[in-house]
């Protein structure tokens, strides 16, 4: 987080999209940790060709 320069508030509401899209989910039973999902992987593949084609 620190690192990022986003602040708490605003991390938490990029945390609360990407999990409600279904693109990050929590690990186990600790709420601070997060993976990514297939879609979450997808969605990322498809934004590097979009990258790639807009050069």
């Amino acid at each position: 987080m620190y690192k990022s320069y986003i602040d708490f508030r605003c991390l938490n509401r990029y945390v609360s999209l990407l999990e409600g899209k279904g693109l990050i989910k929590v690990l186990g039973n600790d709420p601070t940790l997060y993976v990514i999902t297939e879609k979450g992987r997808e969605f990322l593949r498809k934004y590097q060709e979009v990258k790639k084609i807009l050069g």
